[in-house]
C-alpha cells in the first residue's frame, strides 16, 4: 500500500473557507478512483520546521494504480478544483 500525501500552503489571496470547500466538498470525486481509499483532508498542526498549511492524504493500492492515478480523469476533475487555492505543494508517496 502507498499512503500519497499532498502538502501545501494556501495562496495568500485564498481564505481557509475557499479551501476546505474546495478539497472537502469534492473529495467524493477522488473516491471513486478504483485502488484509492482512507480519503482525508485537514489543516496542517503549525510547525516552525514547514509553512504547509493544510494536506491531502490518501491510500492507494499499490505502484501500478499509483501511477495510473496521476493522469486519471477522476484526479484531473478533483485537481482542477484544488490547484487554484495551491501555492508550495510537496508530494510524498510512502511504501508502507
Amino acid at each position: 500500500m502507498i499512503r500519497h500525501v499532498v502538502m501545501f500552503r494556501r495562496k495568500d489571496d485564498v481564505t481557509d473557507e475557499a479551501v476546505h470547500a474546495a478539497f472537502t466538498d469534492n473529495l467524493h470525486i477522488l473516491k471513486g478512483i478504483d485502488g484509492v481509499s482512507n480519503v482525508g483532508f485537514g489543516p496542517l498542526v503549525p510547525s516552525q520546521r514547514h509553512t504547509y498549511t493544510h494536506a491531502l492524504v490518501c491510500d492507494i493500492k499499490d505502484r501500478e494504480t499509483l501511477a495510473a492515478y496521476g493522469p486519471h480523469p477522476l484526479h484531473q476533475e478533483y485537481a482542477g478544483f484544488t490547484r487554484p487555492v495551491m501555492a508550495d505543494v510537496m508530494v510524498i508517496d510512502v511504501d508502507l
